[in-house]
């Protein structure tokens, strides 16, 4: 199929804007609630920080389970469900606000309830696509929705702060409720054909999730990807926990110039979504994964040598520019290649796996910062974090994706 037909197809057109929204209101919602913690309740150092935990969990608790949700039942309604439950939540907030019985018990609950339903939200997302689209469109979709992933996080995370202060934190949540709406809206347009698994065929929840576990364990591609993204975000748990505390205490950065420098992210997430796939094809996907990740590690490990605010925003800046595409490209790659290798009655499971993977390798890499920051000082922490994406880059030299050039043709039976 011509690679334009994706513009012809009004499935996923609708998908893709609706996909745009609601990771909008998701990255509005992680300023927003803090926001609303410090300025509406005068919240603390140790209650933001709950706060950010109560987002965290909920991956480790219904991570896996998720992906047997979504396996059973069809996809698209449970990304409307997912939708409609997180706006009626966030609702809440302005109404408490306008009612003044708003609490920090209330938000912790709020973000705790909302970061549950994203994680069904997502899984059901990358577990849909292949559906809407044929094989040979699923990295050209995935580059579109990372496309506009990216142009919504510089977006939303620059809005946000001017909502907050137009508005107050409750007011800028109450519109960050109605890009949910809208998102549920666009999703019932969507027309897809979703095989459902037969209820004879559901075993129990347990075997299922151990199902899918299996395959990530035995099936090669699968199993080397998985180490290797976890691998990244440990490294890149460990190196963002720092990198602010670093820059902030150590080359006596104002907080101002350097979220501007970090928010530089989000264009080169974009050029790396619309580059993922002429790289890919140059290259090959097994190539450019190695390749991509190797370069986002690398670049990481020269910001801890910098001695002055300068050298830092200098190296901070490339580090984004190169490194923050060459990422995008990395991930846009695993998760096509996921789509193709795993097969529709099984994918849900293994995108849950992934994803509870990486919830645990974030968790770790954050405790491990702590400790290394106070044992190894601020710098060796940091050379620390870029070293492990550079460790997960060399392990996947070793395995067989390093002479993957293509997908293999045809996806496993689940």
């Amino acid at each position: 199929m011509p690679e334009s037909s994706l513009w012809r197809n009004q499935a996923f057109l609708c998908f893709w804007a609706a996909d745009t929204i609601s990771v909008f209101g998701s990255l509005i919602t992680r300023v927003a609630l803090p926001f609303t913690a410090i300025l509406a309740l005068d919240a603390n150092a140790f209650e933001v920080s709950m706060l950010a935990l109560a987002d965290l969990v909920p991956s480790f608790i219904v991570g896996l389970p998720v992906g047997v949700w979504v396996d059973r039942l069809r996809r698209l309604p449970l990304m409307i469900a997912s939708d409609i439950a997180r706006a009626a939540m966030l609702v809440s907030i302005p109404i408490a606000a306008w009612a003044d019985v708003l609490s920090l018990e209330q938000l912790y609950t709020v973000a705790f309830v909302t970061s549950g339903f994203t994680v069904l939200f997502n899984t059901s997302q990358v577990s849909v696509l292949p559906a809407i689209v044929s094989r040979d469109e699923v990295l050209e979709a995935n580059s579109k929705t990372s496309a506009s992933q990216s142009v919504s996080e510089i977006g939303a995370f620059g809005l946000s702060g001017w909502l907050v202060q137009l508005l107050s934190g409750p007011g800028a949540v109450l519109i960050d409720a109605a890009s949910f709406i809208a998102s549920a809206l666009l999703l019932k347009q969507v027309r897809v054909e979703e095989r459902r698994t037969a209820v004879v065929e559901q075993p129990g929840m347990r075997r299922e999730i151990v199902e899918g576990l299996r395959l990530v364990a035995s099936q090669p591609l699968l199993r080397a990807t998985a180490i290797a993204s976890a691998t990244l975000w440990f490294g890149l748990a460990i190196f963002g926990t720092l990198i602010a505390l670093f820059a902030l205490r150590e080359l006596g950065f104002n907080a101002g110039p350097l979220a501007m420098i970090f928010a530089v992210g989000g264009f080169s997430s974009l050029l790396g979504s619309l580059l993922a796939q002429p790289v890919t094809r140059r290259l090959g996907i097994g190539p450019t994964m190695i390749v991509c990740l190797f370069i986002a590690g690398l670049l990481l490990l020269p910001l801890s040598l910098a001695h002055c605010a300068g050298a830092f925003a200098a190296g901070c800046l490339i580090a984004q520019q190169v490194g923050d595409g060459a990422l995008l490209i990395f991930m846009v790659n695993e998760v096509s290649l996921r789509q193709t290798l795993v097969s529709n009655e099984l994918l849900g499971r293994v995108n849950a796996t992934n994803e509870s993977l990486r919830a645990v390798a974030r968790l770790a890499g954050v405790l491990v910062s702590g400790v290394a920051g106070e044992l190894l000082g601020l710098r060796l922490t940091l050379r620390l974090g870029g070293g492990v994406v550079v460790a997960g880059a060399a392990f996947l030299w070793l395995t067989s994706l390093r002479s993957l050039t293509v997908a293999p043709a045809n996806a496993p039976e689940g």
